[in-house]
């Protein structure tokens, strides 16, 4: 026998039921058992469908699998989420406003020294050998590190990767190129990890590069440092 129209859903219900797409719970509104199959069965996971306070659009957030949230466990988040709704707020934009506070507040603990460490382990696999790792980590201990080693990778200014490149950039030019790039590669790490945001302070297309450029046209003769 199907279920009735407002009926509560039951235990037993949500982890036998085998009707694909969406089955209301009767005893919570918005909330929803979304069932799909899939090779091994089926799957079942929770959907709350709500009006935006901010919009007045229909919305979809996730709550995660059967495995994870019980019944019991989502009709309680449904009444949490009702909550922020009831307060003006949006449940979905709320919470990616929290994974950006998070990210925000774990990048202010990320030094750049470590993010290095991450970003070379991470890169290990394109190297041939170990001296690769070495020169990066080198050139970045000696030349970068007195200047940002200990700063949170957010806080990482055009002002300071040219700090870092002055000393060099007209004495040991194809070591200040590879520190440059290596910075870079370094930031654009975090930024892919959302641990920085906007423009890669240490990309030529910035402002960088135009204030390297005034630097380039009393370089001596090319010398290879590494």
């Amino acid at each position: 026998m199907g279920r009735r129209g407002n009926t509560p859903l039951t235990a037993r219900q949500v982890a036998t039921l085998s009707k694909v797409g969406y089955t209301a719970d009767g005893l919570q509104p918005g909330l929803n058992l979304q069932v799909t199959k899939v090779t091994t069965g089926y799957a079942r996971s929770w959907v709350f469908r709500y009006t935006s306070p901010a919009t007045q659009r229909r919305r979809e957030f996730g709550l995660g699998s059967l495995d994870v949230r019980s019944l019991a466990e989502a009709r309680a988040e449904v009444d949490r989420l009702r909550g922020l709704i009831r307060d003006g707020f949006d449940p979905k934009d709320h919470r990616d406003n929290e994974v950006r506070a998070r990210a925000l507040a774990y990048s202010q603990r990320v030094l750049f020294r470590d993010a290095v460490a991450q970003c070379v382990t991470a890169r290990e696999h394109e190297w041939k050998n170990a001296k690769h790792r070495h020169q990066w980590t080198a050139s970045l201990e000696t030349h970068a590190y007195p200047v940002i080693g200990d700063l949170p990778v957010n806080a990482i200014t055009t002002d300071l990767v040219l700090k870092v490149l002055d000393p060099i950039w007209t004495t040991k030019t194809e070591t200040a190129t590879r520190v440059r790039q290596r910075i870079e590669t370094v930031l654009d790490w975090c930024k892919a990890r959302k641990l920085v945001t906007g423009d890669n302070p240490a990309s030529l297309k910035g402002g960088l590069g135009q204030l390297l450029s005034n630097r380039t046209q009393t370089c001596p003769p090319f010398r290879f440092e590494c």
